[in-house]
C-alpha cells in the first residue's frame, strides 16, 4: 500500500511538472482566473491555458498585462490601433484600450476548477511538504531494501 501511495505521489508530482514544461516549451502559458469579471465563460478558479497569436480579432477572449496582474477579458472592438475589451460579466468596456504588444495570448483552452490543484501545488508550504515527502519516501524505501537485503 505504501509503495502504490508513493508511485502515486511521484506519478502526479511528474505530472504536473511535465504538464509545465510542455507547455512553456511550446509557447502555453497558464493561468488562474481570480474573478468573476468573466464569469458565465470562465469562473473563478478555472486554469486557462492560453497561446499568443499572430493575430487577434473581435470575439477572441485574450489575456493582457495591464497593471501588476494579468487581466482576461474579451475583444469587443478596436480602435487607434488598440483592442477595446470587456469582461463577459461586466456592464462596460474596459477603460484603457490595450495596446498589440501588452496582449499575452487568447485562451485556447479551459479546465474547470483546476486552478485550485495549481494554486495549491504552487504554494510554499505544499512545495516545501512535497519535498520532506520525498525525501522521506526515499529514505524509507532505502531502509525496507536494506531490511530485505540483510534478511535474505
Amino acid at each position: 500500500m505504501k509503495k502504490k501511495f508513493k508511485y502515486l505521489f511521484l506519478t502526479m508530482f511528474m505530472g504536473f511538472v511535465s504538464l509545465y514544461i510542455v507547455a512553456g516549451c511550446c509557447g502555453y502559458k497558464t493561468a488562474v482566473v481570480l474573478s468573476g469579471s468573466m464569469s458565465g465563460t470562465y469562473e473563478v478558479d478555472d486554469l486557462l491555458i492560453v497561446k499568443g497569436q499572430k493575430k487577434y480579432e473581435v470575439n477572441d477572449v485574450i489575456m493582457f498585462k495591464q497593471g501588476k496582474l494579468p487581466t482576461t477579458h474579451r475583444i469587443v472592438g478596436e480602435q487607434d490601433g488598440g483592442f477595446v475589451t470587456k469582461g463577459d460579466a461586466n456592464n462596460t468596456i474596459d477603460r484603457y484600450l490595450v495596446e498589440p504588444n501588452q496582449v499575452i495570448g487568447s485562451v485556447v483552452h479551459c479546465f474547470p476548477k483546476a486552478g485550485r490543484i495549481v494554486e495549491f501545488l504552487k504554494s510554499p508550504v505544499t512545495v516545501s511538504a512535497f519535498f520532506i515527502m520525498a525525501i522521506f519516501l526515499t529514505s524509507y524505501q532505502d531502509k525496507v531494501v536494506n531490511k530485505d537485503e540483510k534478511q535474505s
